[in-house]
C-alpha cells in the first residue's frame, strides 16, 4: 500500500484545562504520515485521572491527509492513554481500521512538554 514509514515526525500544541479528576484537552498539529504526506489534525477530548500519573480518555479528531480517506478530511473517535512525569507526558492513541476511510490500524506515540511551572 506504500504506507510503511515507521517513524512519523511532527509538531503540535496542546491546551489543557485541569480539573480534580479529569482534564479537558485540545490539540492541533501536523506530522509526516506513513504514506509520506503531511497529515493535519485538530481534536478535543478529555482525560480521566486513573492514577497519580496515568490518564485514560478519548477525543474527537479532525484529520486530513492524502493518505487517509482519499484526502478528504474526516472526524474520528480516538481512544487515548497518557502517563505524566512532571512536566513531561507520554501519550498514546489508537486508530482502528475502518472501511475505506482508514485502511490500516495505527498506533501513535508522542511526548508533550508542558511550559510553565
Amino acid at each position: 500500500m506504500g504506507i510503511d514509514n515507521q517513524v512519523n515526525p511532527g509538531l503540535g500544541l496542546r491546551w489543557r484545562a485541569p480539573r480534580e479528576s479529569w482534564d479537558w484537552i485540545a490539540d492541533a498539529g501536523f506530522y509526516h504520515d506513513s504514506g509520506r504526506h503531511t497529515a493535519k489534525l485538530a481534536g478535543i477530548g478529555a482525560l480521566w485521572h486513573a492514577t497519580e500519573g496515568l490518564r485514560l480518555g478519548g477525543a474527537l479528531v479532525l484529520l486530513q491527509s492524502k493518505t487517509y480517506n482519499d484526502g478528504t478530511a474526516f472526524i474520528a473517535p480516538a481512544p487515548l492513554a497518557a502517563y505524566e512525569f512532571g512536566r513531561l507526558t507520554f501519550n498514546m492513541v489508537y486508530f482502528p481500521k475502518w472501511h475505506e476511510v482508514n485502511r490500516t490500524n495505527q498506533v501513535g506515540f508522542w511526548l508533550t512538554w508542558w511550559l510553565g511551572s
